[in-house]
């Protein structure tokens, strides 16, 4: 709750708590939100189009949405759960589980490209993406 609470202070709303003996608690967060007035749209981009990409997490909700956010910009993309996996599919002995900084490393050593960690937003994957274009 208190990490809650720090979040719903830091955008600016408030948390009611009402509390009936026998029936239990209700908590009411309220918060101001802005509609998007405008819909992002995401486009291929010429120069990644068919290129392959791996994506790889131990978590299945992850893999699933970078490598939707891969196929949008045109890109063919592969995904495991698995570090050992990732391994045997890049041909190379690094696990690559967690986003630390010696993962990170390791990854590009090894002859990756580029290396993002969680959260993943589509800007920051099309930023890196275009980044390793010109290298």
């Amino acid at each position: 709750m208190a990490i809650t609470k720090n979040i719903v202070d830091m955008m600016g709303g408030t948390i009611e708590v009402q509390t009936e003996q026998g029936k239990g608690t209700e908590f009411i967060i309220r918060l101001s939100l802005r509609i998007q007035t405008e819909h992002h749209r995401i486009e291929k981009i010429a120069e990644l189009e068919g290129l392959k990409a791996l994506v790889v997490d131990d978590d299945f909700n992850t893999c699933d949405s970078v490598t939707k956010m891969l196929v949008k910009v045109g890109m063919r993309s592969e995904w495991t759960l698995s570090g050992r996996e990732s391994v045997l599919r890049a041909r190379q002995s690094v696990e690559m589980a967690n986003a630390f900084e010696e993962d990170r490393r390791k990854a590009l050593e090894c002859g990756m490209d580029g290396f993002l960690s969680k959260p993943i937003v589509i800007d920051e994957l099309i930023s890196a993406l275009q980044d390793n274009l010109y290298e």
